[in-house]
This record gives structure tokens, sequence and C-alpha cells, in this order.
């Protein structure tokens, strides 16, 4: 077996961990995830440039977009930042997909937290189009709720406009996939 299909296999192993990590991440006892993601973060940070030195843009975003609230949390946040931005503008990353949503939803969360205004309002424009194209209402109430406040952007009438559905905790089966 060559190195490349070697590496492949191991980069298909980390992402589908950090998939499985992340809806653990923001729960009220994310810890175990954490420390695990922490024990292999060398590793992921390799396999996020492989996928980027591969040309493989829809797989860099995908893990990107399942592990900035886990770098963020472990003070990793400019990392975070710089994956989340290097992986929206690769190759091969779709341009109107949920995982791009979620990525943009966490670079606008980070750009706001390092009091970045402008990236963040874009951040969050560009994954409020997408949720509603894809009607990711989760996400919609998740954008709206992060972006409210801002003068003119978005309304109240349009956040008592979100369907009490989103107010529930969703099931694995009623979130989209990428």
């Amino acid at each position: 077996m060559s190195s490349d299909t070697d590496a492949a296999k191991a980069a298909e192993r980390m992402l589908a961990v950090a998939a499985e990590a992340e809806p653990q991440l923001s729960r009220s006892d994310p810890r175990a995830w954490t420390d695990r993601l922490e024990a292999e973060h060398e590793g992921l940070r390799a396999v996020f440039s492989w996928f980027i030195d591969h040309g493989d843009g829809e797989k860099a975003l995908q893990l990107a977009a399942d592990l900035w609230l886990f770098q963020e949390e472990r003070g990793h946040a400019e990392e975070a930042r710089a994956w989340l931005a290097k992986a929206l503008a690769a190759p091969g990353a779709e341009p109107r997909s949920v995982t791009r949503a979620r990525a943009l939803y966490g670079a606008g969360i980070l750009a706001f937290r390092n009091l970045d205004e402008d990236s963040a309002r874009r951040a969050f424009e560009e994954c409020l189009a997408i949720a509603r194209e894809q009607d990711y209402v989760r996400l919609i109430v998740r954008a709206t709720t992060a972006s409210y406040g801002w003068d003119g952007w978005p309304s109240r009438n349009e956040i008592r406009r979100v369907p009490r559905r989103c107010l529930r905790r969703p099931g694995p089966s009623s979130m989209p996939q990428a």
C-alpha cells in the first residue's frame, strides 16, 4: 500500500472522530471529547494540512467546521479562525452546503469574540442565507441569535417568525446531512 493511501485512510479516520465529537462539544460536559481531541490535536493538524495540500477542500471544511468549538475552548481560537478561513477559500469546498454554513457560523462567532464585527457580520449573513436555502432551522436560529442586536439586522419580527420546532433540542434524525 502506498503512503498516500495510508495517509488518506488515516485522514478519513480522524475526520470520522471529529464528526462524532462535534455534537458532543456543545453538551453540558464535553470534557471526555475535548480531552480526546486534545490528545489527537497534532494528528488533526496533520490531517487538515493533508486535506488542503491534496485539494480536498470539502473535507478540510468539514474538519474545520467540526473542530472550531473544541479549538476555541482549548485556547486555539486563532488556529480555528485560520483553519476556517483557509477551508472556506479552499478549492473543492462546496459553495452552498450545510457544512459551509456551519463553518461560517464558527467563523462568525470567532470573529465576533475577536471584536472583528465586519467579518462576523459577513460570516453570519452568508451562514444565514445558506441555512435558509438548506432549511437548516437550528442554524437559522443560531445565526440569527448570534447577530441580533446589530442595527437593523435581523429584526425582532424575524426572530419571532422562527418556528417553535427550532426551540426543541434536535435529535440525530432531524439534522440535515452535509
